[in-house]
């Protein structure tokens, strides 16, 4: 682990004698034991090389304040080093008498040094620049106002204490809306009053940013207000960071990026109204690291230009909505990896280059189940886009629920929903949804879905499910999974279509020994016949059996009929049977008398 070095210092005072505490250094990671040493003011100040305490060598006050710095090194047999930035003491300004009373309003009307010293706002002031400003030093509010434009107010000034501030601005601190001055210092200072920050028109340039306290940013319109980023941002150790009304760029200077903003150990976080431009040089626009904490963060009405992933959410970034807004020209806009209870709504996927959403499971902790897809619009680039959705044949990708989300180019090759293979609530009305194995519950309407689409039904997952589809006859064939005796498994068809000869139900298409059709008071019969050729049925006037081949050309089944010699028939087929109850045998037709069964006369 790294060596990290923190300067404690003592409590603010006027002054300190000679031989004072004024700060310990503090150091973690590396190998124990450290040794301190001063690295600047060593004239100044002592340090104990063990416990990094340090002293005053004579008496310091406002007059005569000096800084420091403390380098700290490891134990290891290849020893680390770490040196702190420089410090000065906590030592009351000299001006401080004249910020002696409460409930006052200072007028500022000049500029004061602080001379690294610090000053402390008495109670319930109020701070009014009239012209003036504070530099080198620190300030501390007690429930403190300001009044002031939009000028340079601080300079290498530090802010601590309690503030009531209901807007404060960069420009305080010396940030330039012009495009080309670097704006970072400001940027992060003004952070520190824990207050709405208002941006001006215009482009701030900031190299980085790095936001560790509960703040919302509020710009004048993602078309008015510009930050041109040079790197990354890191929101972390907080809750409710909310962005709102401008546009988040990557300076051109920047070749590539991992990730615009880092969102860790904080929940919460919002954007609305924001447009994020990666210019196709940032791996990962929002990316939530929710192995350290990073719930419950909510996305809305803003726009992703150019990113390899728009949106990451991984590591039990679980609880987050992405709400309304528009994607372009991102290779991948949302990925959720090993998140749970994600809510994917209302939003515009356009031009994506390769994926609209991903769900993948790397491991991470939380299962990607439970997150809910729904009422999206995709319209992926038509020569690379590969899917809408993909669940990354990850059997860990479960218990989601897709519902009525729209696909265009839905002739293209690329998918709407691809390797689905655990069970997963999917209810669509683009074409191309259910060609990849899914749980679907109950009655589920499908279009013009071909036999290779059913195979890959082929799991006891879908044992009862019906499936119907639209053939292009206009009948509608209803599939059923059953299992069969054998404990293989088979799709029934049942198909309702309409005739010159009536309602038909057709039962076991696929199956050539099965009676297959009902029609009009015939049954049909065959596989290989043309539909209505092959037929069984009752004769009317006779009552017999009666089959064809052709629908026109009949034959009776062979039958055995009984009565006496009165009740023959008086013509019938040729060879059909009569048992002669007066005669006590069998008799014969031979076309035209009653013969014995050996063709002889009857006596």
């Amino acid at each position: 682990m790294a060596l990290n070095i923190t300067i404690n210092k003592t409590a603010v005072a006027a002054s300190y004698p000679a031989g004072s505490t004024v700060a310990t250094a503090v150091v973690s990671g590396g190998t124990t034991p450290y040794t301190y040493s001063l690295a600047t003011g060593g004239d100044y100040f002592n340090i104990d090389s063990s416990t990094g305490v340090v002293t005053t060598r004579a008496l310091m006050d406002a007059s005569s304040i000096q800084s420091f710095s403390v380098t700290a090194t490891d134990s290891n047999s290849t020893p680390e080093s770490i040196t702190s930035g420089v410090v000065y003491p906590n030592i009351q300004d000299a001006i401080q008498n004249k910020f002696s009373n409460s409930n006052m309003i200072y007028k500022i009307t000049k500029d004061i040094d602080l001379g690294n010293g610090i000053l402390t706002i008495p109670d319930n002031c109020t701070l009014d620049f009239q012209g003036g400003s504070f530099n080198n030093g620190t300030i501390v509010g007690n429930n403190t106002k300001i009044e002031a434009g939009l000028t340079k107010i601080f300079e290498t000034i530090e802010i601590s204490g309690t503030w009531n501030i209901n807007e404060v601005y960069p420009e305080w601190f010396g940030a330039k809306n012009d495009g080309t001055t670097d704006s970072t210092t400001a940027f992060n200072k003004i952070l520190k009053f824990n207050s709405k920050v208002v941006l001006s028109k215009g482009t701030y340039v900031v190299n980085g940013w790095d936001i560790d306290t509960s703040v919302i940013i509020f710009g004048n319109g993602y078309q008015n207000t510009i930050i041109d980023l040079k790197n990354s941002i890191e929101i972390h150790n907080n809750n409710n960071v909310s962005f709102q009304g401008f546009t988040i760029q990557i300076n051109d200077s920047v070749t590539s990026l991992d990730y615009m903003i880092k969102v860790h150990s904080a929940f919460h976080f919002t954007a609305n109204l924001c447009t994020f431009y990666g210019k196709s040089k940032v791996s990962k626009g929002i990316y939530s690291y929710g192995i350290v904490n990073s719930y419950y963060h909510t996305i809305t009405t803003c726009r992703f230009v150019e990113f390899t992933d728009a949106i990451l959410l991984s590591y039990n970034s679980n609880g987050c909505t992405i709400f309304n807004n528009e994607f372009y020209q991102c290779d991948n806009c949302i990925v959720i990896d090993s998140c749970n209870g994600d809510r994917i709504e209302n939003n515009t996927f356009q031009s994506y280059k390769s994926k609209a959403i991903v769900l993948q499971y790397n491991d991470y902790g939380s299962k990607t189940w439970g997150n809910i897809i729904s009422g999206n619009y995709f319209e992926g680039e038509p020569t690379t886009a590969v899917a809408d959705i993909d669940f990354t044949n990850n059997a860990d990708c479960r218990n989601n629920t897709i519902i009525g989300n729209k696909s265009t180019y839905i002739a293209l090759p690329h998918k709407h929903i691809l390797d689905c293979i655990s069970e997963n609530t999917i209810i669509e009305s683009t074409n191309a949804t259910y060609r990849y194995p899914t749980k679907l519950p109950g009655f589920v309407k499908l279009q013009n879905f071909d036999e290779a689409s059913m195979t890959a039904f082929a799991t006891s997952d879908f044992t009862g499910v019906i499936a119907p589809r639209i053939l292009e006859t206009g009948a509608i064939d209803l599939r059923v999974y059953v299992k069969n005796a054998d404990g293989t498994y088979t799709w029934k068809s049942i198909i309702l279509s309409s005739n010159s000869n009536g309602n038909q139900i057709n039962i076991g298409v696929l199956n050539a020994t099965e009676i297959t059709q009902y029609s009009g008071g015939y049954v049909q019969l065959g596989y290989d016949a043309t539909i209505g050729a092959k037929r069984l049925t009752i004769d009317n006037a006779t009552g017999r059996i009666k089959y064809s081949s052709d629908g026109e050309n009949w034959s009776y089944l062979q039958e055995v009929s009984t009565g006496n010699t009165a009740n023959r028939p008086v013509t019938t087929k040729v060879g059909f049977m009569y048992f002669d109850t007066q005669l006590s045998k069998y008799i014969c037709w031979n076309g035209t008398a009653w013969v014995n069964i050996d063709g002889t006369a009857l006596a």
